[in-house]
């Protein structure tokens, strides 16, 4: 007896839950592809009667919810958007009260989220569009794309960038390749913009990254000591610092040595103390590099002097040969010194020798990056030469022979396998693959003059001659 009950109870349910039978249930699901294959071709009218049609003889079933789904996107694609609103909330509302497939519910929900786009209710796009990510097509691919143009208009650029990363890249986005293209140029970058900040320098000389702290040089200006993560900074001028036309920064674990256009002072890190060399004072600092035990600073006019980092004092001046520096760095142990007249030179046993290897610059260096056994040279003039430490031997890269199309590299940095490196009215251009092409920057700055690159884990800072600060969140 209780079988029977059971049995004539499921019964009811299936009468209930499903009036019309399979075969009727096949015919209405081609008359929905058929009408959505219209609405394609976009013959709305025809789409139309069809749709209209399943809703008039199934009202108490899931096709009218399916139909109505349909009728809003073609108001929808009419851009009769009060229309399409309608019709996508009266199938959220039918979706309630029948069973819908997770295939038509995620279309529901992104027909609602376009439709509120559209009508620039935000809130309410998001809303729908988050209900769409768990589609497993590209569904949830638009649905990311969307949202992250929707918080970048929300001016919410930390939301905009984790959707944006989320993307990937596929056939779904040939529709969409300029939108995609458009969100990419603009929501990585952010600006420092230093007009904003004490002498409105819009002007770097030199950039260094102290863990979530850049050491901003100024041309004018002093330095800039800005948290980029907090985004709040402190202006360091001559009540503290020698001068304000920085030329260079040099960061040495608890120090920050500084050189200006009329001496050098030490930062010291640990008491916030600052110090400034006597020796030194109105002498024009061109570069500064440190080993172990010694600071070297590099000089316009005066050569080289040598800074003992345990007694805490000059102990040497190079002139001879070495009058004018333009950078000086450590390789093999050895310091080596460019010169602005082209001169390349190794300071070995307290000796001035010059640098051995075939085809070596002979122009200003003005930047170096070491990297396994090779050594990358920017230079004034010359382009880019790489230096094979085994072979002792140079290559170069120039407008001449490369898509290196500008010779006057003012910095080179490496961001993964990639070599970059920044010039003088061209902004970057990088290296990978044995082949020269611009690094793309964001529309949103000219980006031409490049002074200096720093790279980390998660940022491209880039340093420039009019713009301030530039960077990109790399993903």
């Amino acid at each position: 007896m209780k079988k029977l009950i059971t049995l004539l109870f499921m019964i009811f349910l299936i009468h209930k839950t499903s009036p019309i039978i399979l075969t009727e249930k096949i015919k209405i699901h081609q008359q929905i592809k058929e009408a959505a294959s219209l609405i394609e071709q976009k013959n709305y009218q025809t789409a139309l009667s069809i749709l209209l049609a399943i809703k008039q003889k199934y009202p108490k079933t899931e096709f009218l919810a399916i139909a109505n789904y349909y009728l809003g996107l073609i108001e929808f694609q009419q851009k009769k958007y009060f229309d399409a609103l309608f019709y996508s909330e009266q199938a959220l509302k039918s979706h309630k009260t029948f069973r819908i497939t997770p295939y038509y519910q995620n279309k529901f929900h992104f027909l609602s989220a376009q439709v509120y786009q559209a009508l620039k209710i935000n809130d309410k796009a998001i809303y729908y569009y988050l209900k769409c990510l768990s589609d497993s097509n590209q569904t949830a691919q638009l649905a990311y794309l969307n949202l992250a143009k929707l918080y970048l208009q929300n001016k919410n650029y930390e939301y905009a960038l984790f959707y944006l990363k989320r993307v990937k890249k596929g056939s779904f986005l040939k529709d969409n390749q300029e939108l995609y293209q458009y969100l990419k140029n603009v929501i990585p970058w952010q600006q420092i913009d230093t007009t904003q900040i004490g002498y409105h320098d819009p002007n770097i000389n030199s950039l260094v990254l102290d863990k979530d702290t850049l050491y901003i040089g100024l041309w004018n200006g002093g330095i800039i000591k800005y948290n980029y993560i907090l985004e709040d900074y402190q202006w360091i001028t001559t009540d503290k610092i020698i001068a304000n036309e920085v030329r260079s920064i040099f960061l040495d674990k608890r120090f920050l040595y500084i050189g200006t256009q009329n001496g050098f002072t030490i930062l010291d890190k640990r008491d916030h103390s600052y110090t400034h060399l006597e020796e030194l004072n109105n002498i024009s600092i061109s570069t500064i590099c440190a080993d172990q035990n010694f600071l070297y600073i590099g000089t316009i006019g005066n050569g080289l002097f040598i800074y003992d980092k345990k007694s805490l004092k000059i102990v040497s001046n190079i002139k001879e040969k070495i009058i004018n520096i333009s950078k000086l760095f450590i390789l093999s142990d050895q310091l080596v010194i460019s010169t602005f007249s082209g001169s390349l030179y190794q300071w070995i046993d307290s000796q001035l020798k010059l640098f051995y290897g075939m085809g070596k610059p002979t122009a200003p260096i003005t930047d170096v990056l070491i990297k396994d056994q090779y050594c990358w040279f920017s230079t004034y003039g010359e382009g880019i030469y790489l230096f094979d430490r085994k072979k002792n031997k140079f290559s170069q890269f120039y407008s001449g022979n490369s898509q290196l199309s500008n010779d006057y590299c003012l910095c080179i940095a490496s961001l993964g396998d990639t070599i970059i490196c920044g010039t003088l009215g061209d902004g970057i251009f990088s290296y990978f693959g044995e082949k020269w092409q611009s690094y793309p920057i964001s529309d949103l700055y000219l980006g031409e003059d490049i002074q200096d690159i720093v790279v980390d884990d998660d940022f491209l800072f880039i340093a420039t001659l009019g713009e301030g600060i530039l960077i990109k969140q790399l993903f």
